[in-house]
């Protein structure tokens, strides 16, 4: 059965075991930005700006290419990806741009490991701040920009999807009844023309019928009065009244005589 003192041996020799697997080789590498804490302030930087990281080889150290690692908080979790890879060790400086979106701790740190075996490192014991409120404004900025970005796909698919738009024409029509004066053509105007000319026509025609049946009339009368004239002296009464109906046939119109039988109602 082990005793107390043997337990507590154990204990020291497994954590001795564990911190010398995490024992930084000696001359390796001596960081010279970011500065190493001195208790009281630290280094800060911001996210989206660049860092300057610079360090001195060692002169007796393992020499070779290395790779540069960002580590977070007290337990010094290393931070995926690597911040640089395949560096020659004796380049002394690094150039990084601090990404825009990490994990949040209270503080950072840098290693440098052999890249061909990861036991061999230093770290900066700098243990600085990065300001991550870049972050917070990115990702928004990334947020508003994907939701803009969607929103003017779906107008484009709803344009997309419409008919598009029709234009008609009208042409106004003329809805005023045109005046009848003006409307007459020019057939109609002939045909009214050539009607106005035939009954005219037909009236001297009628007119000239009458006057002469009239004057055949009266002729007629005249040659009855000269046979009667003929066969019997005639009074003097009687030969002014032939003598008027000669000159009453000559001029188409009625004698005297019978003008005044007319108007008794005797014709």
């Amino acid at each position: 059965m082990l005793t107390y003192s043997a337990i507590a041996f154990l204990l020291l020799a497994r954590t001795l075991l564990v911190c010398a697997d995490n024992v930084e080789t000696p001359d390796f590498i001596t960081f010279t930005n970011p500065p190493p804490y001195n208790g009281s302030v630290r280094s800060n930087f911001t996210a989206g700006k660049s860092m300057n990281i610079t360090w001195v080889p060692g002169s007796s150290g393992p020499s070779g290419l290395v790779s540069i690692r960002l580590l977070g908080g007290e337990s010094n979790v290393t931070i995926a990806p690597d911040i640089a890879t395949g560096i020659h060790r004796n380049v002394g400086s690094f150039n990084w741009t601090i990404p825009t979106i990490l994990p949040v701790y209270p503080f950072y740190d840098l290693e440098i490991v052999l890249t061909t075996n990861d036991s061999i490192f230093s770290q900066a014991k700098s243990f600085f701040t990065i300001d991550l409120s870049r972050q917070a404004v990115t990702s928004s900025s990334t947020s508003i920009s994907s939701t803009s970005s969607s929103t003017q796909s779906s107008s484009q698919a709803s344009s997309t999807s419409l008919p598009p738009a029709t234009t008609t024409n009208s042409t106004p029509t003329n809805t005023q009844s045109p005046s009848t004066g003006s409307s007459l053509s020019t057939g109609a105007k002939a045909g009214i023309g050539v009607g106005a000319a035939a009954g005219g026509i037909a009236i001297l025609a009628l007119l000239g019928i009458f006057i002469f049946r009239r004057g055949k009339r009266a002729a007629t009368q005249a040659e009855e009065a000269s046979k009667v004239a003929a066969d019997k002296p005639l009074t003097v009464k009687e030969r002014a009244e032939l003598d008027d109906t000669r000159r009453a046939a000559e001029l188409g119109a009625y004698p005297p005589s019978q003008m005044h039988e007319m108007a008794g109602g005797d014709y």
